[in-house]
């Protein structure tokens, strides 16, 4: 038996046997003409700007700014653009292994001693993100929801109990800083599992989770919240099989509740074509929620923070309308 044709017990596995493959043997048996630079390096003959690396196993297009591994390979180059497709044609191949030792990624090392009093984070995420201050508490409590000694929320990704990685996000005033710390195992990401998870929603970042909880606080039951840290179909596919494990009655709902933007819409398109099978179940269609900017607030990107900080504020605006337009009190 050739290893394309080993069984595999879980889509996960057929994805770590994927990132082994030669990126190398892939292009050469795909006819994708290479001319060598050197021992070690290769370039496209009709891009010069593709490289392939072969003693680190990896590729990049300098002009489109885009590379990584086998599977990436696969999408961008061969054109098989589908994360799920991408690896099974790896998996279903004659290809060669790659050479390339890949290091044992080491469990992820949180350091409980940067975190620091969890005000200046509760009053960004309550304050200025409109963030339900109740949802906040419990996650906190929880020790999902920290802040470190530079005053950046860190928001914990949970897994079977342990921390398996961390997410940054600065809370000074217009502040970008987002940061995903090292060694955080990349098919996780920041999620909150509230019962038996019959339904599954995925996200872009953690903020626009906690902000769908919010405008959604009243069904919330049975449901795993997963954040992919952007947009990354193995975390989709890890958290699948993980609901199969723990979930006795099934999944009933898959939603991919990601930016209103052109990348979230592009990422729900690749989904569109699979359905997610179950032991004696009907096939389960991946379903998309995408907020919806108001009328005269159209942008190219709306995300769940933005429909949330919206709703508080347009609530709040109508509640001083009311108040407005009350009799004055008289004693």
């Amino acid at each position: 038996m050739t290893e394309s044709q080993k069984t595999y017990k879980t889509f996960s596995e057929q994805i770590a046997f994927a990132k082994t493959v030669s990126i190398l043997d892939i292009a050469l048996k795909n006819g994708i003409d290479l001319i060598q630079d050197s021992k070690k390096q290769y370039r496209m003959a009709d891009n010069h700007s593709l490289v392939i690396t072969t003693d680190k196993n990896l590729f990049i297009e300098n002009n489109g700014n885009f590379g990584g591994g086998p599977i990436d390979f696969v999408q961008k180059v061969v054109g098989i653009e589908d994360f799920k497709s991408a690896v099974h044609h790896i998996t279903d191949s004659e290809y060669e292994i790659s050479n390339v030792v890949p290091s044992e990624q080491r469990a992820f090392t949180y350091n409980k001693e940067n975190e620091r009093d969890f005000d200046r984070a509760k009053k960004f995420l309550v304050n200025d993100r409109c963030i339900d201050e109740e949802i906040v508490n419990v996650l906190h409590n929880k020790g999902l929801l920290q802040q470190d000694k530079r005053n950046n929320v860190l928001l914990l990704w949970n897994d079977h109990g342990k921390i398996a990685g961390c997410s940054e996000k600065g809370t000074i005033p217009d502040s970008t800083w987002k940061k995903i710390q090292t060694g955080s195992d990349s098919k996780i990401g920041f999620n909150v599992r509230n019962g038996e998870p019959k339904k599954l929603k995925f996200f872009e970042a953690g903020v626009d989770l906690m902000s769908y909880m919010s405008l959604n606080k009243s069904d919330l039951k049975d449901t795993w919240f997963v954040s992919m840290e952007g947009l990354k179909p193995e975390t989709v596919y890890h958290y699948l099989e993980e609901a199969q494990q723990v979930s006795p009655s099934g999944i009933e709902e898959i939603a991919l509740c990601v930016d209103n933007d052109e990348a979230g819409k592009a990422f729900f398109d690749k989904f569109q074509q699979f359905t997610f099978n179950q032991k004696e179940k009907a096939p389960l269609e991946f379903q998309a929620e995408f907020p919806q900017a108001p009328i005269g607030q159209e942008t190219q990107k709306w995300d769940w923070n933005n429909e949330l900080v919206y709703q508080v504020n347009e609530g709040e605006n109508q509640r001083k309308k009311s108040l407005a337009s009350e009799p004055a009190l008289s004693l």
